[in-house]
């Protein structure tokens, strides 16, 4: 009798995971709707798309930050599974310090009346490559549609203008 009892509830036990894992697979759809499929933008000279901007902080040392868009104007559209390739602009080495991004429910959100809000981008919502061939990955690698923000450390150096009658004219 004890053996049978045992068999019995073994089989009830075995059951329940059977269940248990069949309604698994049901209760998540994932991205079987298209509505998160992936994308890649390349955002540079050659496609006539450079955006950003540079700020020199100090002249003495070229430091200076580069932005994506003005803090306080209109920030990237940034769909979900979009990756952006950003081309930094001649002159502006990145570092030493690491880009920022930042989220926002909304393109303008540091505008007073503007109903969206924004956070520090981590995880998922902008995952950065390496700097590579001038310019960098950033990845919103969910599901859903954000706008971005982003700004880089580093130094701003231009070669200097040409001294006055240096045109090669043939003074």
């Amino acid at each position: 009798m004890r053996l049978r009892a045992m068999g019995v509830g073994g089989l009830c036990l075995g059951a329940l995971g059977v269940a248990a894992a069949l309604s698994v697979p049901a209760a998540t759809t994932g991205c079987t709707t298209h509505q998160c499929d992936s994308d890649f933008v390349n955002i540079d000279q050659s496609t006539g798309t450079l955006i950003g901007d540079v700020t020199v902080l100090d002249p003495q040392t070229g430091a200076a930050v580069w932005e994506s868009s003005p803090i306080d104007g209109t920030w990237i559209d940034f769909p979900g599974q979009r990756t952006y390739f950003v081309a930094l602009p001649p002159y502006f080495a990145p570092g030493p310090g690491l880009p920022s991004a930042w989220i926002a429910t909304g393109p303008t959100p540091d505008q007073v009346d503007a109903s969206s809000t924004y956070v520090q981008g981590g995880g998922q919502l902008a995952e950065f490559g390496p700097f590579v061939n001038g310019g960098f990955l950033v990845t919103n690698a969910s599901c859903a549609y954000y706008y971005l923000y982003i700004s880089v450390p580093g130094t701003y150096s231009p070669p200097p203008a040409p001294a006055p009658g240096d045109g090669g004219g043939g003074d």
